[in-house]
C-alpha cells in the first residue's frame, strides 16, 4: 500500500469516460482489447487514467490503511493499461506514471501543443457537433474529432490543444482508438500520486 499516497490538486470541471480500443500487436488483428478510461479535467490540471486504476485509487484514497487482502475483495476491474497522465496547463508539462511489472515509475515530458491541420469534415457524437483535424504524434498519423461546443482544449491520453474537447482520436491504422462514451459535470478532486511513492526516471530510461 506504499503506492497509495496522493496529492490533491483542484476540483474538476467535468468527468469524461472514453473507451480505448487497442491492438498492441500489429501482426495480430484479432487480439483487440477494450478498456474504459477516465478523464478528470479542470482549469489548471487534468488526469487521464484507466477506470480500473481509478477505482483502486478511489478505494485507497478513502482508506489508505486497507490491507491487500481486503483490496482484492473489492471486485477490482481488470486493467490492461497501467499508465496515468497528469497534464499541468500552467507549466505545459505532463507527468507520466507507469508500471513495469510491480514497480511504479514517474517521468515528465513537455505538453506540446498539437500541430494540426483542420479539415472540413464534420460529424456528431453524443449530440455534440464535431470537426476533424489531423496530426502526427509518436511516429503515427492521427485523426482527431473535437467539439467547440465544449471549449476546453483537453482530450484523452497525451492529446490536447485543439479548439475544443477531443471526443474521438485514432491513429490511421486504428491500432489505438479513443472514443468518448459519456461526459458529465464534476467537482471531484483531481489528484496526482506523490512522487515519493514512485521511481523517478526519464522517458528514455523508462522505455
Amino acid at each position: 500500500m506504499a503506492h497509495g499516497q496522493f496529492k490533491e490538486l483542484e476540483p474538476a470541471i467535468f468527468m469524461a469516460i472514453y473507451n480505448l480500443k487497442s491492438q498492441k500487436d500489429s501482426l495480430n488483428p484479432f487480439r483487440i482489447r477494450n478498456e474504459n478510461m477516465i478523464l478528470l479535467s479542470g482549469q489548471k490540471h487534468s488526469l487521464f487514467i484507466p477506470y480500473g486504476v481509478y477505482f483502486v485509487d478511489s478505494v485507497l484514497r478513502k482508506n489508505s490503511s486497507i490491507t491487500f487482502q481486503l483490496l482484492i475483495q473489492q471486485n477490482i476491474i481488470r486493467r490492461f493499461h497501467q499508465f496515468q497522465i497528469h497534464k499541468n496547463f500552467l507549466t505545459h508539462q505532463m507527468t507520466i506514471f507507469d508500471r513495469v511489472f510491480v514497480d511504479l515509475f514517474v517521468f515528465k515530458i513537455p505538453n506540446e501543443k498539437i500541430r494540426r491541420r483542420l479539415t472540413e469534415e464534420t460529424g456528431e457524437i453524443l449530440g455534440y457537433s464535431m470537426q476533424k483535424a489531423t496530426t502526427q504524434f509518436g511516429g503515427r498519423k492521427w485523426e482527431a474529432w473535437f467539439t467547440q461546443e465544449i471549449p476546453h482544449g483537453d482530450g484523452p491520453y497525451k492529446f490536447s490543444g485543439l479548439p475544443g474537447l477531443i471526443l474521438k482520436i485514432q491513429d490511421t491504422r486504428k491500432h489505438f482508438v479513443f472514443e468518448i462514451e459519456s461526459i458529465s459535470p464534476s467537482t471531484e478532486t483531481i489528484y496526482m500520486r506523490r512522487k515519493s511513492s514512485a521511481i523517478v526516471t526519464t522517458k528514455a530510461q523508462f522505455i
